[in-house]
C-alpha cells in the first residue's frame, strides 16, 4: 500500500506542478507578446516554432529517455535544461529575441511531458493505477493557474506573468525528484545507438495505432485557435481577466471530471471510441465558437473542452498502454508528441492569418480539422487492432 500511495501521489504532484506552469503560460502568454508589441502573424510565428520543434526532437529524446537506467532522471534532465533556457525570457523584448529563447527552451520542455506520459502509463499498467486519477491532479492545477493569472492580469498586467511562468518551469524539475523508478532498461534498450529511434518502427508496424495517434494529434491541434487567441479574442467581447480564468478553468473542470471517472470510462475495450468521441465534439464546438460573444455562451462551449481534449487524450494514453510494448513507451510517447507537434504548428501558423482576416469565424477551420481527425479514427476502427504479445 505504500509503494502504492507513492507512486500515486509522485505522479500526481509531478502533474500538478508541471500543468500549473502550462496554465499560466498557454492561454495568457499571448497577451504578453501582445503587450510587448508584438502583431498577431508575429505571436502566431512564436507559438507555432515551438511545437514544430517537437517533430524532430521529441522522438530522440523520448526513445533517448528509453536508455535511462530509469526515465525520471530523464524527466529531471529536460525540466531542468529546459526551466534554464527560459529563464532569459525576463529580459527579451523583441520578436527576435522572444523567438530564440522559446524555441531553445522548447527543445527541453516540450519533451518532458511524454516521458513524464510514459513513467505514468507503466506504473498505471504495473501498480494497477488509473492514468486519469493522477492525470486529474494536472488539470486541477491548471485551473488554479488560470485563476492566479487572472487575478495577476487584473493587478499588475501581464509582464508579472512571466516571473511566474519561469519560477514555475523551474519548479517542475524539483518535482521531478518525487517520480518513481520505472527500470525502462531493464528489458535491454541500452545496447542501441543513442542515436537510434526503434519507437517510429514500433507506430509504424502497427497501422491502426499509427492512424488513431494520428487521429487524436489532429483533434488536439484543433485547440490551435483557442490557444492562440482565445483570449484575445473573449477581451475584444469585454471579458475580465477574472472571467478569461473562468472560461479557461471551467473547460477543465470537466476535464477533470472526465479523468476522475478514467476507470469507468477508459476500458481496454474503448480506447479508441474516446478519440472518436473527442474529435466528433471538437467539430460541434468548433463549429459554433464563432457565435459565443458573451460569457455564457463562451463557458458553454469551454465545457466540451472536457471531451474535446479530455477524451481525446485519454483515448490516446489507452491505446499505447494497451497496444504496444512497454519498453519503448517513452520513444513511443515522443513519436505521438511529434505528430501532435506537427499539427499544432500548422494549426497555429495558420491560426494567425485566419484570425486576422476572418476573427471569430477562423474558429470554422479547427472544426475542418477534427472532421479530418474523425475520417483518420473511422479508418483506424476498420483496421484489426494487433496487442502486444506481452
Amino acid at each position: 500500500m505504500a509503494a502504492f500511495s507513492g507512486v500515486y501521489w509522485g505522479i500526481s504532484c509531478f502533474f500538478a506542478v508541471k500543468f500549473f506552469a502550462i496554465g499560466i503560460y498557454m492561454p495568457f502568454f499571448p497577451l504578453v507578446l501582445a503587450g510587448r508589441g508584438l502583431d498577431a502573424r508575429e505571436i502566431a510565428i512564436i507559438m507555432a516554432v515551438s511545437p514544430l520543434l517537437r517533430i524532430a526532437t521529441a522522438p530522440w529524446l523520448g526513445s533517448l529517455s528509453d536508455r535511462f537506467r530509469h526515465r525520471k532522471h530523464a524527466v529531471l534532465l529536460y525540466s531542468a535544461v529546459g526551466a534554464a533556457l527560459l529563464f532569459p525570457l525576463v529580459w527579451a523584448k523583441s520578436f527576435s529575441s522572444i523567438l530564440v529563447v522559446t524555441s531553445l527552451s522548447a527543445v527541453f520542455w516540450l519533451s518532458v511531458q511524454p516521458v513524464a506520459d510514459a513513467v505514468a502509463v507503466v506504473a498505471a499498467k504495473r501498480s494497477n493505477i488509473q492514468y486519469g486519477r493522477m492525470r486529474l491532479w494536472g488539470s486541477l492545477a491548471f485551473i488554479g493557474a488560470n485563476f492566479l493569472a487572472g487575478w495577476v492580469l487584473d493587478v499588475s498586467g501581464p509582464e508579472l506573468l512571466v516571473i511566474v511562468i519561469v519560477a514555475s518551469a523551474a519548479a517542475t524539475a524539483v518535482a521531478a525528484l518525487g517520480l518513481p523508478r520505472d527500470a525502462a532498461r531493464e528489458t535491454g534498450s541500452q545496447t542501441r545507438s543513442y542515436w537510434s529511434m526503434p519507437a517510429v518502427q514500433v507506430v509504424l508496424a502497427h497501422p491502426a495505432v499509427a492512424l488513431a495517434l494520428a487521429a487524436s494529434a489532429f483533434g488536439q491541434a484543433a485547440h490551435a485557435m483557442v490557444y492562440a487567441f482565445g483570449t484575445i479574442h473573449w477581451s475584444a467581447y469585454g471579458l475580465s481577466g477574472q472571467e478569461i480564468g473562468a472560461a479557461w478553468g471551467i473547460g477543465v473542470v470537466a476535464e477533470v471530471l472526465l479523468f476522475a471517472l478514467a476507470d469507468k470510462v477508459g476500458a481496454r475495450r474503448t480506447a479508441e471510441y474516446l478519440i472518436l468521441i473527442g474529435v466528433v465534439t471538437g467539430i460541434v464546438r468548433w463549429g459554433l465558437a464563432p457565435f459565443a460573444e458573451d460569457l455564457m455562451s463562451i463557458l458553454i462551449l469551454q465545457i466540451l473542452h472536457g471531451i474535446t481534449f479530455g477524451a481525446t487524450h485519454l483515448g490516446a494514453m489507452r491505446v499505447i498502454a494497451d497496444r504496444l510494448p512497454h519498453d519503448h513507451a517513452g520513444g513511443v510517447l515522443g513519436v505521438y508528441t511529434a505528430l501532435s507537434g506537427l499539427s499544432m504548428s500548422g494549426a497555429f501558423a495558420l491560426s494567425g492569418p485566419l484570425y486576422q482576416t476572418f476573427g471569430g469565424y477562423a474558429f470554422w477551420s479547427m472544426a475542418l480539422i477534427c472532421l479530418t481527425a474523425a475520417l483518420c479514427m473511422l479508418l483506424a476502427l476498420s483496421r484489426r487492432f494487433q496487442l502486444p504479445s506481452s
